[in-house]
């Protein structure tokens, strides 16, 4: 009796337990197909759909955003893994110095879109404001791949040979480089290659001076401070650009060059085209404004006050898009120190410092101009004794000019006949 009463208790057990796993089987498919339908609306059937798995957090952690407008860009404009497709196989390019497939890769990468043109249109006048076959030294991404794009993608002064400070730290690459460019390759001596990166860079820009010969060499200006400074002495704005140079160069002439004839400034004033690096781009900017200045400068100096008035418009416009315009309008304001430039020769006469018309070698060069232009000015002995103010004094009234006073007006007709007065700035504003 009781085992028949057992056997039937079993039976409807397995029964209801089938029940169950059926009923919880169906509602779980029922409620895969809702969150489907939901999620991917008209598409549950058909071929298969793959998910992304997403993680989730904390609700603590999830983070929060303000209700602004999110900007929206064209299609070419924004960023995509293809650029850094594009970036991984023009670095390997470049090292393996495989220039087809590089410009095969700059190319496609230009075609693509996926690129900043405000870092194109800065890089573009980088490249076109260097002298002829010049080496240029590059600090990291944002001054070296659009060089490369330019270069290799738009054939741009594809005679500039671009060495990036990081790549030059490769040995195989940096003396597969200077061998291609006639320079003899890098010593291997281990009291150079176990140092720090920093001092070995070092010694290899110092290899690079000493063995590049006629060669012009131009540091970017995006370059720090701490690498350039044992040269500081002998780097001079060009304008994006620094060039190297054992002896002093006029350099404000060549700044203006590049701003009125080499130059596309247009993209300073007005956005052509959106930008999801507009703010890169307006730090990079400010590089102009230290040369705007010294041209500004110089054109007041000559009288040409409407291009004065243009490049510190130009300079004020720059700043404004970092909020440095209180900044750039005081160093406006300061008197900078001029160099005479011997003009026949286009380099610095032997003794010419001067600011505010003071300059430890002034008198010297003073006297001796006088003398030139049949003035007796006394011994030239850098003194400026009874004879030498009594010389400037005759030579001011016979050109009509303030007397006793030896201010920059006095000086500027004393050397206008071999000299020219440049201005610099013995420290300019950083970039950051």
């Amino acid at each position: 009796m009781i085992e028949p009463l057992l056997n039937s208790c079993v039976k409807r057990t397995k029964v209801i337990h089938t029940i169950s796993l059926r009923m919880y089987k169906y509602s779980f498919l029922l409620l895969s197909f809702l969150l489907l339908q939901n999620i991917f609306p008209n598409k549950v059937t058909g071929n298969p759909i793959t998910l992304i798995h997403t993680p989730s957090f904390p609700q603590s952690h999830i983070p929060t955003f303000p209700q602004s407008p999110i900007p929206t860009f064209p299609q070419s404009h924004i960023p995509s893994h293809k650029s850094n497709d594009y970036l991984s196989q023009a670095i390997q390019q470049e090292l393996n110095r495989d220039i087809k497939a590089l410009q095969k890769t700059c190319k496609e990468w230009l075609d693509s879109g996926e690129y900043s043109p405000g870092l194109l249109q800065y890089n573009y006048n980088v490249l076109i404001g260097l002298a002829p076959n010049a080496i240029l030294i590059t600090n990291g991404e944002n001054d070296t791949y659009p060089l490369w794009l330019l270069q290799h993608g738009k054939n741009v002064r594809k005679d500039i040979i671009v060495m990036n400070r990081k790549l030059l730290l490769k040995t195989d690459y940096l003396n597969a480089l200077l061998t291609e460019n006639e320079i003899p390759p890098f010593p291997s001596e281990e009291e150079v290659i176990f140092q720090k990166n920093e001092h070995r860079l070092l010694y290899i820009i110092k290899h690079i001076i000493l063995h590049r010969q006629s060669t012009s060499l131009y540091f970017a200006s995006t370059l720090s401070k701490e690498l350039t400074a044992p040269f500081s002495s002998k780097l001079f704005n060009t304008g994006l650009a620094f060039v190297y140079s054992d002896t002093r160069i006029n350099n404000v002439d060549i700044i203006q060059n590049n701003f009125e004839e080499n130059f596309l400034t247009d993209y300073l004033k007005v956005n052509f085209a959106p930008d999801p690096n507009q703010e890169l781009v307006n730090q990079l900017n400010f590089n102009y404004v230290p040369p705007l200045i010294l041209i500004t400068h110089d054109y007041e100096a000559r009288k040409l006050f409407k291009k004065a008035q243009k490049s510190e418009q130009l300079a004020l416009e720059i700043a404004t898009q970092i909020n440095r315009v209180e900044e750039v309008k005081e160093l406006f304001d300061t008197p900078p120190y001029y160099i005479l430039i011997d003009k026949s020769q286009n380099k610095e006469a032997k003794t010419i410092t001067i600011h505010n018309t003071q300059g430890e070698h002034l008198i010297i060069n003073v006297q001796t101009a006088l003398y030139k232009q049949g003035y007796n000015p006394g011994p030239i002995d850098n003194i400026f004794g009874e004879k030498t103010q009594n010389a400037l004094y005759q030579f001011q009234i016979d050109h009509k000019l303030p007397l006793g006073k030896m201010d920059k007006q006095t000086l500027k007709v004393l050397f206008t006949g071999n000299h020219r007065m440049i201005p610099f700035f013995r420290q300019m504003p950083a970039l950051f």
